[in-house]
């Protein structure tokens, strides 16, 4: 118990400082954002960053992408998990930590991306629904827009070097050459040349751009900035699960972050402690 205490305390200042930005969708911090009432779509602990009403309207996203029909409606698929836990960023309740300054300041003009780790990227992969395909939408959370079925090639990764633009009639990702027409540049791009090393041309990157394909509801403008935390360890990112504040905690807890049994520790603390500020 006294140690369980002694990692609370340790707790209380780093994570009631993560938690004073302010949530897209609720406009105040998770520790404000009314938990008065349940979600019923988005899983997130006690404490989030969105209300009822952005559910709705996420799982609302969430089944157009998916419509493709009763069979596949019951199909098991991992990557739909992660697909709801993508499009359900805004309700994270550390979604804040993850709309930061750009890190690839060549290829992005918006002075703020939305970080996914590569991760999570690769999960929901276009090409991981390709048993029953997606629904893509020409205009995001308008009901008159056109829906496309279509398959992973339609967000087909480029060769390093083109140029991703997005058609400004049908809205999809194309590769092109030499440098995108003005208005067919996507949203916070610096119509650069993409870099498979950077994994700016990779089709995960061009369905997490997209507002009629993957892009977290509610945060359609602005661009996606998939991180490799192998490669920049310091950029915090949204990823398969939540686990990693527990690791960034241990040098702090004195914690093995190879002990499973300490980071479930942990994990759990840290939700009391966080559910104390709710109270």
């Amino acid at each position: 118990m006294q140690i369980g205490l002694s990692i609370a305390l340790l707790a209380v200042p780093v994570v009631a400082q993560s938690y004073q930005a302010t949530c897209l969708a609720s406009g105040s911090s998770p520790f404000f954002t009314s938990t008065k009432y349940a979600l019923a779509f988005c899983d997130v602990p006690n404490y989030r960053c969105c209300l009822p009403v952005h559910d709705k309207a996420i799982r609302e996203e969430y089944i157009r992408l998916l419509s493709t029909g009763l069979t596949c409606s019951e199909t098991l698929n991992p990557a739909k998990t992660k697909l709801a836990r993508v499009l359900c960023a805004s309700c994270n309740p550390y979604s804040p930590s993850y709309l930061t300054a750009t890190v690839n300041t060549i290829f992005f003009s918006s002075p703020v991306t939305y970080k996914v780790c590569t991760a999570l990227a690769n999960v929901v992969a276009p090409k991981n629904f390709d048993q029953c395909g997606l629904n893509q939408q020409a205009y995001r959370g308008s009901t008159c827009a056109p829906n496309n079925a279509v398959a992973s090639p339609t967000w087909a990764s480029c060769p390093s070097g083109n140029y991703l633009c997005q058609s400004a009639q049908s809205q999809n990702f194309y590769c092109s050459p030499t440098q995108c027409h003005t208005a067919e540049t996507p949203t916070g791009f610096a119509n650069v040349p993409c870099s498979a090393n950077e994994s700016t041309c990779d089709s995960s990157f061009m369905f997490l751009n997209d507002n009629g394909g993957a892009k977290p509801v509610f945060f359609e403008r602005f661009p996606v900035e998939l991180i490799d935390p192998s490669i920049q360890p310091n950029v915090p990112c949204f990823d398969v699960d939540d686990t990693a504040i527990a690791l960034a905690m241990a040098p702090l807890t004195g914690i093995n972050p190879n002990n499973a049994v300490q980071i479930s520790l942990l994990t759990t603390i840290l939700s009391l402690v966080l559910s104390l500020f709710m109270v």
